[in-house]
């Protein structure tokens, strides 16, 4: 037998502070979607410098690719700790 409804319980959680008020949660999405667009704006600003360092033939940022490419060719994927096996 449920000895409080929901509502109650929810309200008991908000007075002890375990759970956001209604206010709480309004401020906490509204954060959340300024975030989002923030970092996606820190995405684009991303791209943009890389694709700024590619067409200025920026010597350091061909350099690191060239290295990451031989990388890729010396050490293939898979070919990690085989945990012993052959």
């Amino acid at each position: 037998m449920p000895t409080m409804t929901v509502q109650e319980f929810y309200e008991q959680r908000t007075r002890e502070g375990l759970f956001p008020g209604p206010s709480q949660a309004q401020q906490s999405r509204v954060l959340h979607i300024e975030s989002e667009a923030q970092s996606s704006s820190k995405d684009e600003q991303e791209k943009i410098a890389k694709e700024q360092k590619i067409e200025s033939d920026d010597p350091e940022y061909l350099a690191q690719q060239r290295n990451w490419d031989d990388f890729k060719d010396d050490h293939r994927r898979g070919w990690g700790n085989r945990m012993n096996r052959s």
